[in-house]
C-alpha cells in the first residue's frame, strides 16, 4: 500500500508521520463525495449545512458569532494559503476533534460565502464548493 507523508508531521504540528489506513479511507470517501458533487451540480441547488448543536458527540464547540467571523475570513479570498492556517489553529483550538469534523466545520462556514455570490449558477456555486473541499480535505488528513 503506498503511504504518503502527514501533512500534519511537518512544522510544530507533529503527528505520525505517516498516513494510517482509515485516514486514507476517509479521505478518498470525503475526495469521491466532492467528486460527486461536481457531477451533480447542475441537478441540484446548494444547500448548505448547519452548525451541530452545542454539545453534539464529537463536534466543535464554537459560537456563532465565531462562525460568523471564520465565513467572513473566508469570504476574504486566498483560500489556497489560508485554509492549511485554518486547519492547524482549528486543530490547536480542539486537539481531540477527528478530521472529519474539521472539515464539516469549515464547509458549514464557507457554504453560506458561496451561496451568497451573485451572478453565478448553482452548478458553478456547487463546483466551488467542491474545490474548496477538496482543498479542506487535502489540508485535514
Amino acid at each position: 500500500m503506498n503511504v504518503r507523508p502527514d501533512r500534519s508531521s511537518f512544522g510544530a504540528f507533529g503527528g505520525g508521520g505517516r498516513v494510517s489506513a482509515s485516514r486514507s479511507v476517509c479521505m478518498a470517501w470525503s475526495v469521491t463525495a466532492a467528486a460527486w458533487l461536481l457531477v451533480s451540480a447542475p441537478c441540484m441547488a446548494l444547500e448548505c449545512p448547519t452548525p451541530q448543536s452545542a454539545g453534539a458527540p464529537g463536534a466543535i464547540q464554537e459560537t456563532p458569532a465565531q462562525i460568523s467571523e471564520l465565513s467572513q475570513v473566508l469570504a476574504s479570498g486566498d483560500l489556497g494559503n489560508r485554509i492549511p492556517v485554518l486547519v492547524r489553529v482549528l486543530r490547536s483550538r480542539h486537539p481531540d476533534v477527528p478530521s472529519g469534523e474539521l472539515v464539516n466545520y469549515l464547509v458549514t462556514a464557507y457554504c453560506p460565502v458561496v451561496s451568497g455570490l451573485t451572478g453565478l449558477s448553482n452548478g458553478q456555486k456547487q463546483a466551488r464548493l467542491s474545490v474548496f473541499v477538496s482543498q479542506v480535505v487535502q489540508a485535514a488528513y
